[in-house]
């Protein structure tokens, strides 16, 4: 069986990098030798797409999104940073935290090169995104956040389009 090695190590120390991973989001297999790993492996991508499909595409209102790693050393204050700032809009702000090196598609499509990296989503779609994010980038995020709250969601705005067109004058 051949195996196709896709990894991505983003760490300011990489002894520690090379040292730290998961077989089945690392290696994917390249080939039909075995069809147990090739299973498996497209098991945890639709897992993990599936997972942030549900969790952030599907959902009504704002999504923050961080893609980290776990021998990233900004990673952990950035996510304590962005922890207090959904908690100071009590419930309004989902968090999700994901890590890089799983999801890999995700990061291309997104096109997140550098962690930590937020990504705010409002209503499934893409609103803002901040790379390699610092406790710097908290109030204009803070920001951002309000903005798109104070903003009405794509379903209101059907809404009341609908209400218009109903309370129109037949000509």
């Amino acid at each position: 069986m051949f195996l196709l090695c896709v990894s991505l190590s983003i760490s300011a120390e990489p002894s520690r990098a090379q040292g730290n991973f998961d077989p089945l989001s690392t290696f994917v297999p390249f080939g039909n030798k075995d069809e147990r790993s090739e299973y498996l492996a497209r098991n945890l991508k639709n897992e993990q797409e599936l997972k942030f499909r549900t969790r952030v595409l599907c959902r009504r209102g704002i999504v923050l999104v961080e893609f980290s790693l776990p021998t990233c050393p900004a990673c952990d204050p950035a996510a304590k940073s962005l922890i207090q700032t959904v908690a100071r809009f009590g419930g309004k702000v989902d968090y999700v935290r994901l890590d890089l090196n799983k999801n890999l598609g995700l990061s291309y499509k997104y096109d997140v090169p550098e962690v930590p990296a937020v990504l705010l989503f409002k209503d499934g779609r893409l609103a803002e995104r901040y790379v390699t994010y610092k406790e710097t980038n908290k109030p204009e995020l803070t920001m951002s956040i309000a903005r798109l709250l104070a903003e009405p969601s794509s379903a209101d705005e059907e809404k009341s389009q609908v209400a218009t067109t109903v309370n129109q004058p037949l000509k």
